[in-house]
């Protein structure tokens, strides 16, 4: 007899090929809102709330909403540290003084000392508060690293206003705001806000679906690569099925019950003292119907039909 060599349907490949690239584009989505888009719309949003933006910030992943929470009055700064890591953004205590003609903000240490002391020319355009006749430049450059809080008022007076020492934390859904009094403690209720769009509830379930896609799509490409590499054989040794041999000895049976509903057929063969069932798909196996028509011719099985008046056989298709 001649060969016959087929491989899978052109329409079996479209739909394993379809399926897998629908799977894994929806894995992908999942998985980037989970791990890279919500937490990133999530820091802009975060960052507006702060009152400024420092360089490479990113979300802190121990900053969870139930870790944030557990900072209450009285927590220390060095505990805060322990439980959260680094702050996103750290601002130490801060006094500012407005002058006729310029602005001073003074950087204050833990330890009560001046850090950094920035002069700015006052905007005319923005109301402050009375200018103290001590606000002057020379005076304001007579602030140098170390001198005393104490220091700084004798030389620039009774400040505008006092910015506490405050660190700020910024997590994939929440961020909170941590004010730090002169004995290193949370001096007043922390400012913990979660965005409630895009939750760590939210960002948990982008994760959990993409990784059920995921499985899925391994799936589907096991379905693709199926449909890619089948090779089924017919010839006077008998049949080759993606690599497996049977013999013509060895086939004893063709159940047909399905193939007018479903037109697929299952062929039964011995291997050893087991009896087995090989399924063979129409719509799966390119030359199908050749195929069947060789084995039926082989074996002397009944050729099933799909239409009901023209099948006599009984479905069991035994020789």
């Amino acid at each position: 007899m001649t060969p016959i060599d087929s491989g899978s349907t052109l329409d079996q490949r479209i739909r394993t090929g379809i399926f897998l690239v629908m799977c894994a584009g929806m894995a992908a989505w999942f998985g980037y809102d989970g791990l890279i888009g919500y937490p990133a719309e999530n820091l802009s949003w975060a960052i507006q709330k702060l009152p400024q933006r420092p360089a490479d910030l990113k979300a802190n992943p121990k900053a969870t909403r139930k870790n944030l929470d557990q900072i209450a009055v009285g927590s220390t700064a060095e505990q805060i540290r322990q439980l959260l890591g680094e702050p996103s953004l750290e601002l130490p205590r801060t006094l500012t003084f407005f002058g006729t003609e310029v602005t001073v903000a003074v950087s204050i240490d833990d330890q009560g000392k001046a850090i950094d002391t920035k002069i700015s020319p006052v905007d005319p355009a923005v109301k402050k508060d009375p200018a103290g006749l001590l606000v002057t430049k020379l005076r304001a450059e007579m602030v140098k690293e170390g001198t005393t809080e104490g220091g700084v008022r004798d030389l620039l007076g009774v400040p505008a206003s006092v910015q506490d020492h405050t660190l700020w934390y910024i997590g994939p859904a929440a961020y909170a705001e941590y004010r730090i009094d002169d004995h290193g403690k949370v001096t007043v209720r922390p400012d913990v806000q979660e965005n409630e769009h895009r939750s760590e509830s939210s960002i948990l379930w982008q994760k959990a679906i993409a990784v059920c896609v995921a499985l899925l799509a391994i799936y589907a490409f096991i379905k693709f690569w199926s449909a890619m590499r089948l090779r089924v054989v017919v010839d006077e040794s008998g049949m080759i099925h993606n690599g497996r041999r049977i013999s013509w000895d060895s086939m004893s049976g063709l159940k047909t019950d399905q193939y007018k509903d479903k037109a697929w057929v299952d062929l039964e063969y011995n291997e050893g003292a087991s009896s087995r069932l090989l399924r063979l798909d129409s719509l799966v196996i390119q030359r199908f119907n050749e195929i069947l028509q060789a084995i039926c011719d082989r074996k002397g099985f009944p050729l099933p039909t799909r239409s009901s008046e023209e099948d006599d056989s009984d479905g069991s298709g035994l020789s």
